[in-house]
């Protein structure tokens, strides 16, 4: 079974394996940038010990090479930490968005095409493969190691081409994703639309003779105020209702049956409770005569008590 990794992305009906497609084309532009790297090395090397400094074609290739080099690592494991595993959710929900790798991958493209056309030239340059006589005089093994300078050259600009495919390739997967999102976007908006619509068209009508409250009884019930206005005035009166004669349909009082010394409150003998007598006083209208009150003169002035 082939190691795969499904990233977590929007694919559609028709293109079920894009996510491993992706998968593998960002393994391919890591291991190509590590291969170029591999190869400019020696270019730069060589060029700056024999020139004293190497051209700007291989000087540019491995800045880009820098650059891009964890770009697709990160495309893939962050997504995948996230979605498999709840870890980096900054950097996952980043890197997961279809409009984020479609910008990153065509700004990857941008840099490995101008990455593959400075190589190109430099390698089709023949003075950057054409020997010096002084230095080869000079140096025994310099004839060797300018020959696989230019070899090398050559080769980085084929990988950088390779490399830029690989970027461009990711762009296109990147776009199928980004339009399938969107489709999946509006066709869910319009199908909430239809379900919104056929709902509002599904309701029963309101019946007609539908009342909230019972308008009879309030507005007095038949034979009141209200059902008197609102009936004609050649319409006979509506019945009057008769009120039933009242009847007591209480149960007929029980004999007491008591013994003759039982005093209780059924008793025909009740029992004489003595009522407080009220005091006279003065009838009103009679003169009455006031009496002062009686004084006592103790004697304290004259040092002794007065009897």
């Amino acid at each position: 079974m082939a190691f795969t990794v499904q990233l977590p992305i929007t694919v559609p009906s028709n293109m079920p394996n894009l996510s491993t497609v992706k998968f593998w084309l960002h393994i391919i532009q890591f291991a190509l940038t590590l291969l170029t790297i591999i190869i400019i090395a020696p270019v730069i090397g060589i060029e700056a010990k024999y020139w004293g400094g190497s051209k700007a074609g291989p000087n540019w290739t491995l800045v880009v090479c820098i650059i891009t080099l964890l770009a697709p690592v990160a495309m893939i494991y962050f997504p995948w930490a996230y979605d498999r595993q709840d870890k980096f959710k900054v950097l996952g929900k980043f890197f997961i968005k279809s409009r984020t790798a479609l910008v990153l991958t065509g700004f990857n493209s941008l840099l490995w095409a101008t990455a593959a056309i400075a190589m190109t030239v430099h390698s089709t340059d023949a003075a950057n493969c054409a020997l010096d006589s002084d230095l080869e005089k000079s140096d025994g093994s310099y004839a060797s190691s300018w020959a696989n300078q230019c070899n090398c050259g050559k080769a980085a600009a084929g990988f950088a081409w390779l490399t830029t495919f690989a970027w461009l390739g990711t762009v296109a997967v990147s776009a199928i994703v980004m339009y399938t999102e969107k489709q999946q976007i509006q066709q869910n908006l319009k199908t909430h639309e239809m379900n919104a619509a056929a709902d509002r068209h599904g309701e029963p009508p309101m019946d007609p003779s539908y009342r909230p409250y019972d308008e009879e009884e309030f507005d007095g019930g038949v034979g009141g105020a209200g059902s008197y206005e609102q009936m004609p005035l050649n319409s006979p009166a509506p019945e009057m209702h008769q009120q039933a004669p009242y009847y007591d349909h209480s149960p007929p009082a029980r004999p007491q049956s008591h013994s003759p010394d039982y005093h209780g409150y059924d008793s025909p003998t009740p029992m004489s409770i003595p009522m407080p007598q009220p005091t006279p006083g003065p009838v009103y209208g009679e003169p009455t005569t006031y009496q002062p009150p009686q004084t006592y003169d103790n004697g304290a002035h004259n040092g002794y008590y007065r009897q």
